[in-house]
């Protein structure tokens, strides 16, 4: 969480880019909806984790981003 947030602050301080971090500290229950509603807002998903296992939480997050409809939708130009 420390170097997610870190890395906001570098983005928004040194490049303009304006990061949501979210801090899901429990993965079960996952807070979907927490998850949902963020990449909804921002259109963007960046998933970080300490984890180094195969199929750990980062891709258990990616998939539910995947597999929502309006997270999911091509963004129109």
């Amino acid at each position: 969480m420390h170097d997610s947030l870190k890395a906001a602050a570098i983005l928004d301080g040194e490049h303009g880019i304006s990061v949501e971090v979210v801090d899901l500290r429990t993965l079960v229950p996952l807070d979907v909806e927490t998850i949902v509603e963020s990449v909804g807002r921002t259109r963007r998903a960046v998933v970080t984790h300490h984890a180094v296992q195969f199929a750990g939480p980062g891709a258990e997050i990616a998939a539910i981003r995947s597999a929502e409809p309006t997270t999911s939708a091509p963004r129109s130009a």
